[in-house]
């Protein structure tokens, strides 16, 4: 099954009454896909981070009370 990986931002949450912060703006957009969404995995721009090797396949197992595992796999 496909599935989206979002990284953490480094971006610093708005203040503004009127505007969405980061994780609302991204379950707002993202909330009516068909295919899971994992927010805030060790990837982007925020330590710590997951190196993920581009043209890799990669395997996500993830549960609630082990959180997630990938495995890339290396053509």
């Amino acid at each position: 099954m496909a599935g989206l990986l979002t990284g953490r931002s480094a971006a610093a949450d708005t203040t503004g009454a009127n505007e969405l912060q980061h994780q609302a703006a991204l379950q707002r957009e993202l909330s009516d896909l068909s295919f899971p969404v994992l927010v805030d995995v060790d990837i982007g721009h925020r330590s710590l981070q997951l190196m993920l090797v581009s043209g890799a396949l990669a395997d996500v197992d993830w549960s609630a009370t082990d959180g997630a595992r990938v495995t890339q796999t290396f053509a």
